[in-house]
């Protein structure tokens, strides 16, 4: 990457990178983005009132959750221990009844787990820690334990930005049999102590459990499960 930034214009760089993430991209699918900063690309067809939502990581911005719910009328749940997420949790407006906030992490066991400070502190993404760098304690859950605290039953979508928390929690959600219809998340290969091969696997999991890439953007990705298209 540093080479192709000596080397590359920065315009070009845009356009390679563009074209690489439309050879993931499903033609003829009626995908929407929805959010501001952070935003995402989903598949709206199945998303009616009262279709559960699981979102893990607030970050900055809970922008995308407050578009499921006023133009969905998704009820979501939200899962952040990160003090970055708590502060943006006073976000979500008292009127709104669809949107629940939950001061927990989303990893692959419930209990106690390490996490990295921001690399970026303005940022403020608490991440998976590497070897050796200094890390604090948040409480977490499993896929399992996350549906029986927001008491949820069926999901419809389940969006995870959860800074290299994701390639253990979608292990523990393949062994769990839940199935969102769809899958949003972004990879965090470019964290240190991830390589992309992690990612690979992610997708082959995901693939050999009837999921396929539909759109990708960058390092968001969004996965459609067969039965859900």
């Amino acid at each position: 990457m540093a080479v192709l930034s000596r080397w590359i214009p920065s315009r070009a760089r845009t356009s390679l990178r563009t074209r690489f993430d439309s050879l993931f991209c499903k033609r003829g699918m009626e995908l929407v983005r929805l959010g501001n900063e952070n935003s995402w690309t989903i598949l709206p067809r199945n998303l009616v009132p009262g279709s559960e939502v699981l979102s893990g990581g607030a970050g900055n911005d809970i922008s995308f959750e407050l578009d499921l719910a006023n133009r969905f009328g998704c009820k979501i749940a939200i899962f952040d221990p990160s003090p970055t997420g708590l502060r943006t949790a006073k976000m979500i407006p008292i009127d709104c009844s669809n949107i629940n906030f939950y001061p927990i992490g989303l990893a692959k066991a419930t209990g106690s787990q390490r996490f990295a400070l921001p690399l970026k502190p303005d940022e403020g993404s608490f991440r998976i820690p590497d070897q050796g760098e200094t890390s604090l304690n948040f409480p977490c859950v499993d896929p399992i334990q996350a549906m029986k605290i927001c008491g949820f039953s069926a999901l419809a979508l389940l969006k995870l930005d959860i800074e290299g928390f994701e390639y253990g929690f979608i292990d523990a959600l393949i062994d769990s049999e839940i199935t969102p219809p769809q899958i949003a998340l972004e990879v965090h290969h470019f964290l240190p102590g991830i390589s992309i091969s992690r990612s690979i696997r992610l997708a082959v999991k995901l693939r050999s459990r009837g999921y396929r890439l539909v759109h990708k953007h960058r390092y968001d990705l969004l996965f459609v499960h067969r039965g859900g298209t």
